[in-house]
C-alpha cells in the first residue's frame, strides 16, 4: 500500500508517527517482541523524511543500521517524494 502514494516531508512525518504507534500498540499486545517485524516499514518511513536525495548516503554507509531493503527499493520508495527529480534518485550509488 505503502508503495502506491506520493508523500511530501510532511507526509512522511506522519508516516512515521503513523508506523511508531502501530508498532508500539502491537509491542503491547502481543507476548514476542514485534519490533523486527517492522524494520522495513521503519527504514520506508526514514527514507521518506530525507532532506535532500543525496543524504541517504549518510545513512546507507553507516554501520549503525542494517538495511533490510534493498537499494532497488531504497531508490524505489526515495522515489514518492514528490520534491525528489527521478534523475538525482538514478544518480545514487548505492
Amino acid at each position: 500500500f505503502v508503495l502506491r502514494k506520493r508523500f511530501t516531508f510532511w507526509g512522511g512525518l506522519q508516516f512515521d508517527k503513523d508506523v511508531r504507534k502501530i508498532s508500539a500498540f502491537f509491542n503491547k499486545v502481543c507476548i514476542k517482541p514485534v519490533r523486527d517485524k517492522f524494520s522495513r516499514l521503519m527504514q520506508i518511513a526514514s527514507l521518506l523524511q530525507v532532506d535532500r536525495v543525496e543524504e541517504i548516503l549518510d545513512y546507507w554507509t553507516s554501520d549503525t543500521q542494517v538495511w533490510r531493503l534493498s537499494p532497488r527499493e531504497v531508490k524505489m520508495v526515495l522515489g514518492l517524494r514528490v520534491e525528489f527529480k527521478k534523475q538525482d534518485i538514478a544518480k545514487l550509488k548505492l
